[in-house]
C-alpha cells in the first residue's frame, strides 16, 4: 500500500471516528476536529510522502487554517459582546 493510500484511509477512518461520536456538535467544532487530524497526519506522513503530495496537502492546511482563524474571530467577537465591552 502506498503511503498516500495509508495517509487517505487514516483521515476517511478518523472522520467515521468524528461523525459517530460528535454527529450532533456544532459544525465549526467538527470541521477544526477534521483540521486537527489532518495535521496530525500530515506530520506523521510528512517524510514518506512524495513532494508533490505533499503540496497538494498543504493547499487543503492553509484553507483549513483560514477557516480555523475565521471561527476563531467568531468566537473572540461573541465573548467580547458578551462582556459588553463593544457594540457591534
Amino acid at each position: 500500500m502506498r503511503h498516500i493510500d495509508l495517509f487517505s484511509l487514516l483521515f476517511v477512518i478518523w472522520i467515521a471516528i468524528l461523525l459517530f461520536f460528535g454527529a450532533t456538535s456544532e459544525p465549526a467544532l467538527f470541521v477544526i476536529l477534521i483540521l486537527i487530524g489532518f495535521l496530525v497526519l500530515r506530520e506523521l506522513f510528512d517524510i514518506s510522502l512524495p513532494s508533490h503530495a505533499r503540496e497538494r496537502l498543504d493547499f487543503f492546511l492553509y484553507v483549513g487554517v483560514i477557516f480555523f482563524l475565521i471561527v476563531v474571530a467568531q468566537k473572540v467577537i461573541e465573548i467580547v459582546q458578551a462582556l459588553s465591552l463593544i457594540h457591534i
